[in-house]
């Protein structure tokens, strides 16, 4: 097989002048040809006919709704054919506004041209930074909002304002945290198949489908019932058969042709990204960094437990202000709980202080705090059999409450900062109840006199113990089939808990000795 074809001609002119023996040329024509096959289809062709269905099916009322645009003298027209008065609460109201309206709504060719271009682009077969349509200027602008909206309520210290948006708007780490929300290791294969298939949500199943009608009779089907950011991958099928692809410009283009607020509109935006990629990327990352800064730093809200306690998780939270003037702040409080266990002793029980307050972001009142915790692990420590038992069985999960007693969503120049105790009010109320109910009145005077010397302890399978003053214990309750250290419920008298709060509650009101005898 000869291979000089053209070059034979006799001195063509330059400009003309080729010879098949250049493959280079070649190469790069099939490999443009390639890359560009579905470009090169989809020229000359004009969609005649379009139409949308998106529905959802879950735990609530199913819905859904179905879209048709149609092509009229060289003009797209939208319009609904089902499922328009599930999308408004208020049909009645709104029944002018044309987006919801069942009139024909005018729909720019842009954005038709926009839908073929993502569909007719390669496939993309790994999730990306790219491929979502996001980059370090979509982080930045996103990174405050995103920062009020899912983070200032329960963590408002500023450092840790600093260090989420700092992180959220790191390109680097969105890019490496890319595998986090979509799973590790999903990407579509040569194939076309899941690597490895999907992990599913139950009670929810989205679904979008689009169908592209063209004037020479082919037909496109767009298509994906997926729960990740974007609704991504979505299967194509079009003349050239069938793939996947995790290009984000296909959900996108959709929701342009798609009036605002319509059925599964929020899956298909970059902003679906949001939750995943705080709530499995940013806030753990935060809080490996916030946990260090509240143990090491010396500038820390609880520096003053540094030394004397192993600080073990923490969050500061804020009170939004309601109904609040422009030149007030924010939050009309704010109040934080800390984890802790002493320092010198691993075995010994979790501090669980909760409601304390703050002012300008650092702890009211760090020396009542700081004096009840001691106060209170100090009594735990002098009875020995009850120690013990937090000590030698790691399964119990004893942990010993220190709370606020005044509310935590009041402003504090309403209410003023006290001395933290072990029992609040509302479970004062309940102790009240169950030990009248057992006929126990004597305990309970002894208790409400010596209430802010009385220690709270609860367990892991939930049983909940009274230290006094005096060492004694008194078991309170317990749900059945708890671990209660050293008896048997046959060997403690008990009664359903009045009112029952749990069927399975048991109240018992029975003292022990501190020497860990039952007292008769």
């Amino acid at each position: 097989m000869r291979t000089v074809m053209c070059c034979e001609a006799a001195d063509p002119p330059p400009s003309t002048r080729w010879c098949a023996t250049d493959w280079r040329y070649v190469w790069l024509f099939v490999l443009g040809g390639a890359l560009a096959w579905s470009a090169l289809a989809a020229e000359g062709l004009t969609v005649e006919r379009v139409r949308i269905d998106t529905l959802w099916r879950g735990r609530g009322t199913p819905s859904d709704a179905a879209y048709v645009i149609e092509r009229k003298d060289g003009i797209y027209y939208r319009t609904a054919t089902q499922g328009v008065r599930e999308l408004v609460q208020d049909f009645e109201s709104r029944a002018k506004d044309p987006a919801y309206s069942a009139e024909p709504i005018r729909v720019p060719v842009s954005a038709i041209e926009e839908l073929v271009s993502a569909i007719s682009a390669p496939p993309v077969r790994e999730p990306s930074l790219e491929s979502l349509g996001i980059d370090g200027e979509w982080l930045r602008n996103h990174a405050e909002s995103s920062y009020q909206t899912f983070a200032e309520r329960s963590q408002a210290h500023p450092r840790w304002r600093e260090l989420f948006i700092a992180t959220f708007q790191d390109t680097g780490f969105a890019a490496n945290a890319v595998p986090r929300v979509f799973g590790r290791g999903i990407r579509i294969s040569p194939s076309g198949r899941w690597l490895p298939p999907p992990p599913r949500l139950p009670d929810d199943s989205p679904w979008v489908a689009v169908d592209l009608r063209f004037t020479n009779g082919q037909v496109w089907k767009v298509s994906s019932d997926q729960q990740y950011p974007l609704m991504l991958p979505w299967q194509l099928l079009s003349e050239e058969g069938p793939k996947s692809t995790f290009n984000g410009r296909v959900p996108m283009a959709v929701l342009k042709l798609l009036p605002d607020g319509v059925l599964n509109s929020q899956r298909l935006t970059t902003e679906s990204f949001l939750r995943q990629y705080i709530r499995r990327a940013v806030v753990p990352h935060v809080e490996e960094e916030w946990m260090k800064f509240l143990r090491d730093e010396p500038s820390s809200p609880l520096a003053f437990l540094h030394g004397s306690y192993q600080i073990l998780k923490a969050a500061i939270s804020a009170q939004p202000a309601y109904n609040r003037a422009p030149d007030e702040p924010r939050y009309r409080s704010f109040s934080g709980w800390v984890r802790l266990r002493r320092a010198d002793d691993p075995r010994a029980p979790e501090i669980d202080a909760d409601g304390l307050r703050f002012s300008a972001n650092e702890v009211a009142n760090p020396v009542d705090v700081l004096s009840r915790i001691h106060q209170y692990d100090l009594l735990f420590q002098e009875v020995p059999w009850l120690r013990e038992a937090a000590q030698t069985d790691f399964d119990l999960g004893a942990t010993i409450h220190v709370r606020n007693p005044t509310p935590s969503y009041f402003p504090m120049r309403e209410f003023p900062v006290m001395p933290p105790v072990s029992i609040t009010e509302p479970e004062m109320v309940m102790l009240v109840k169950d030990l009248i109910a057992l006929r126990k009145e004597s305990l309970l005077e002894g208790i409400e006199r010596s209430r802010e010397q009385v220690v709270l302890l609860t367990t892991r399978d939930r049983t909940w113990w009274l230290i006094l003053p005096d060492k004694r214990v008194v078991l309170w309750k317990f749900i059945e089939g708890a671990n209660l250290i050293r008896w048997t419920p046959e060997q403690i008298p008990y009664s359903r808990c009045s009112p029952p709060e749990h069927k399975n509650l048991r109240c018992v009101g029975a003292v022990i000795h501190p020497n860990g005898e039952l007292v008769p």
